[in-house]
């Protein structure tokens, strides 16, 4: 073919819409066809790398709007998988995660949502991981143990009974962003000699917790929060009497529940869908959605709700069709939900509470997916 890179022209014509097949062509500057361009080794090019073994997993990452902010993510096949990122430069840098990628590096996903990263594989926890621009850490905060509680100093506080809770939070600015489930309830009744009854906050779960908070109730049903601490104060002295406890109320339990391992994932730009699970006994054909962004601007993208009126999941068919192996589209404004001989469509519903109902695609014709790898999403003749 000639004219190659424009700047001749080629010797043969032909109008677009008459050619039936074109195989590793284009018609840029061309009146004809030109050579489809081939493929470069970026490592010629690029330093640091620290690959060991072959190239399990690569995949794109835009933190924002522009394209060209892109990063390139890749992971190999090392008996503890090697991490790294090149982003702008031509230096590869190492990724250093909390949990360490146990099994089938090849099998990690990942979804970009609300400027992360987010990555689906198999560690020695059941939790989503994800990449906020700093570190590449666990989604959500973990439910810490209960408080423990003891008397202190020398006095005449009231031998009242109370019950205490905390939750870690991570707080950035002054401004919460991500907040714990509560923990368990501890009730205490001071020994009425004493000047306050002094609250220790529980283990650390190294998790990026900036402050814990503490809810006390007269009754353990109703409580309130009474203080928020910074996680290097590790104790609260409560002086205060039960009856007059007052404060914002606790969040609602199970709001702030911690995504699980899943295998896929999903972004429809404001929520993050997972589906199936890494760990045994978990749910290998449910789909789990967050919540909308700004429904809260608590960690509204790492939380599935799992409240009495509230549960961000939905199964399909757990003993049928096999189960799930990978998320597809968003097409035409639904998701796509793959077994090994199945095909759901998430039909948005528009309520807040039940975003999706699931509606079977090809439920008995035996059609679904091998691999997760194998779903993608394309034009046909039509467009």
């Amino acid at each position: 073919l000639m004219g190659r890179d424009g700047s001749t022209v080629a010797d043969i014509e032909i109008p677009r819409n008459k050619a039936k097949d074109v195989v590793n062509c284009d018609f840029f500057r061309t009146p004809f066809a030109r050579k489809r361009g081939g493929c470069s080794d970026v490592f010629a090019s690029t330093t640091s790398e620290t690959f060991t073994a072959t190239l399990a997993s690569l995949f794109n990452f835009v933190p924002g709007a522009d394209p060209t902010a892109a990063q390139l993510w890749g992971i190999d096949a090392a008996a503890t998988p090697n991490i790294q990122r090149l982003t702008g430069g031509t230096a590869w840098a190492t990724i250093t995660p909390q949990d360490n990628i146990a099994t089938k590096p090849q099998d990690v996903d990942a979804a970009v949502l609300n400027g992360k990263l987010f990555l689906a594989y198999d560690s020695t926890q059941d939790r989503l991981q994800v990449w906020d621009g700093t570190s590449l850490r666990r989604v959500g905060v973990a439910t810490p143990a209960a408080p423990t509680v003891a008397n202190t100093g020398a006095g005449a506080y009231a031998a009242t009974i109370r019950y205490y809770k905390v939750a870690y939070t991570v707080q950035s600015g002054g401004t919460t962003v991500r907040r714990a489930e509560l923990s368990a309830s501890v009730s205490f009744t001071p020994s009425g000699t004493g000047t306050a009854a002094r609250v220790t906050k529980p283990a650390a779960l190294s998790e990026g917790e900036t402050h814990w908070e503490l809810y006390a109730s007269a009754d353990n049903t109703t409580s309130y929060l009474i203080a928020t601490t910074v996680v290097g104060t590790t104790t609260y002295d409560d002086s205060a009497t039960p009856s007059a406890y007052s404060g914002d109320a606790p969040p609602t339990v199970g709001i702030n529940t911690v995504p699980t391992s899943a295998k896929y994932l999903l972004s429809d730009g404001n929520r993050l869908l997972l589906a199936g699970a890494n760990e045994s006994g978990g749910k290998n054909n449910r789909v789990w959605f967050t919540p909308v962004l700004g429904s809260s601007d608590v960690g509204d993208d790492e939380r599935i709700p799992n409240t009495t009126s509230q549960k961000n999941w939905i199964d399909l068919d757990e003993n049928d069709g096999g189960f799930i192996t990978g998320i597809g589209g968003i097409l035409d404004g639904y998701p796509f939900i793959f077994k090994y001989s199945q095909i759901w469509r998430l039909v948005p519903t528009g309520d807040v509470d039940a975003p999706y109902l699931p509606r079977a695609v090809q439920k008995g014709s035996q059609v679904g997916s091998v691999n997760h790898k194998g779903i993608v999403m394309a034009e046909d003749e039509a467009g």
